[in-house]
């Protein structure tokens, strides 16, 4: 009987495999047996298209076969670049590419990814994006900063900017604050650690400043409220876009977060202190853009023009050892499909997909893929661009750019 049962169920198997296999293909005629040797089909003549029916062709496409699938891990301080990682993350997986993008919220600023350069391995280092500023990259990497006095591994080039051009500057509800000089005898608070570019502004303008160092945004926010601090840094990712508890504040005092004018510091600054910080200029922020932007009450802009210290733009760095299709495919295809930013973000986004090239670093401190991308797809980027398009931004205003000799030597170097 048992053996009735499994004949039985053989030729059930079998009538089923018949079933499945003719469901399966539709075409009448059987395919050769796994031993026949196929026949090949003559290739037909590719027909040419016309020119203006080429399409640009696509680098996942053409690399694929000669890329194994690489996942690389972007460090992003999240409280406000999630608006502009998500878009890049979401890009690489909706072109299919062989790059996949991991996403590490980090608070330890700037510098973390330098930190963590000089305690992993190569294997490890080129998979790496962490973001960084201009000034905070040169201290870095030249071992003036006391955090890396032997430099940092790699070494980290510029792969693409976070978002619009930025800046960094001091902020105050207090209205008699109007430069930085006016700061004699109060309390400023500089962020998570000690801020160098403060303390050098007090000492080149022989004042006396009480520097504090409290934590981020939400801190500074409480802070300035209560009367605590009597100015705070705060950070723009772009001329019109503070970071999200700084921009909440400046609506909820509708302007009256006023804008401090670090120009003279900064002037100062390099007299003091030739050298150290090369990046840092002057960015001017003009009178009635933000106040437009955000329907403000009162212009947080004294004057005409404000400022503050360049040298201070986030983008993201990865090392020279990183694979350079690996950077020439980020890039390329998030700046291919930057409109699709679109679909993620409010506000001024022009500011953000017409610049993720610039930075204040001349073109060959990018990687040499990165480099690649931004020619291939005859985007700007580089310092070269950047100063262009801060002379451009300044006629809108009737007023004129005139980039630091510093930046001119650079690009002629």
């Amino acid at each position: 009987m048992a053996r009735l049962r499994w004949l039985f169920g053989l030729a059930l198997l079998a009538t089923t495999s018949v079933l499945v296999s003719c469901g399966a293909d539709p075409t009448p005629t059987p395919p050769p047996p796994p031993t026949a040797t196929p026949t090949p089909v003559p290739a037909e003549a590719p027909t040419a298209a016309p020119a203006d029916a080429m399409e640009e062709p696509t680098p996942t496409a053409m690399m694929m076969e000669e890329h194994d699938p690489v996942t690389v891990n972007l460090l992003a301080t999240l409280n406000f670049m999630a608006e502009i990682v998500e878009p890049m993350r979401r890009i690489l997986e909706e072109q299919e590419s062989f790059v996949s993008m991991t996403v590490e919220d980090t608070t330890g600023g700037p510098s973390a990814g330098w930190v963590i350069f000089n305690q992993i391995e190569e294997d490890q280092r080129k998979l790496m994006i962490p973001w960084t500023l201009e000034n905070d990259h040169h201290l870095a990497e030249s071992g003036l900063s006391p955090r890396f006095p032997e430099g940092v591994q790699g070494p980290p080039m510029v792969l693409m900017k976070v978002g619009p051009l930025g800046c960094s500057g001091v902020g105050t509800l207090d209205p008699d604050i109007v430069t930085f000089a006016d700061l004699d005898g109060k309390t400023l608070q500089g962020g998570t650690r000690p801020s160098l570019r403060h303390i050098d502004a007090a000492i080149a303008l022989g004042i006396e400043v009480n520097h504090v160092e409290h934590g981020t945004s939400d801190v500074t926010v409480r802070e300035l409220k209560n009367g605590q601090i009597d100015a705070s840094y705060y950070h723009m990712t772009g001329h019109t876009r503070p970071t999200p508890l700084l921009l909440q504040l400046l609506q909820e005092q509708d302007g009256g977060f006023y804008f401090v004018d670090v120009k003279p510091a900064i002037e100062a600054i390099q007299e003091q202190f030739p050298g150290k910080w090369p990046y840092m200029f002057p960015v001017p922020l003009f009178a009635g853009e933000l106040k437009e932007t955000w329907n403000l009450g009162t212009d947080p802009i004294r004057g005409d023009v404000s400022h503050c210290f360049g040298g201070q733009n986030p983008y993201f760095a990865v090392s020279a050892e990183m694979d350079e299709e690996v950077a020439y495919e980020i890039v390329y295809q998030t700046v291919k499909n930057r409109e699709d930013f679109r679909r993620f973000l409010t506000g001024d986004i022009d500011a953000i997909v017409d610049t993720l090239g610039m930075t204040y670093r001349p073109q060959r401190d990018y990687h040499p893929g990165a480099r690649r991308a931004f020619e291939d797809l005859g985007y700007p980027y580089g310092l070269e661009a950047t100063i262009e398009y801060q002379k451009q931004r300044a006629a809108e205003h009737g007023q004129s750019f005139e980039p630091p000799q510093f930046f001119l030597d650079l690009i002629n170097q």
